[in-house]
């Protein structure tokens, strides 16, 4: 649960859950905090190694997420 690619449809289940009434996720691409779509989002591949080895135990702690809720 709370996935990016699922956000959207769990912030729903979990509006329910908790009754939290009409509040909604921002729609707009500064308060979701998207680059704007002229950005190179493109990383060298040591960049891309880095990156993994820093969130090394957020990938595993994501995994485990992952084997809980899906």
């Amino acid at each position: 649960m709370g996935f990016q690619e699922r956000l959207s449809k769990d912030f729903e289940m979990l509006k329910t859950k908790l009754d939290l009434g009409d509040i909604e996720l921002p729609k707009d691409d500064i308060n979701t905090h998207k680059n704007p779509s002229d950005v190179d989002r493109n990383l060298s591949k040591k960049a891309i190694s880095n990156l993994k080895k820093w969130y090394k135990s957020d990938y595993e702690f994501i995994d485990v997420c992952s084997d809980l809720f899906y």
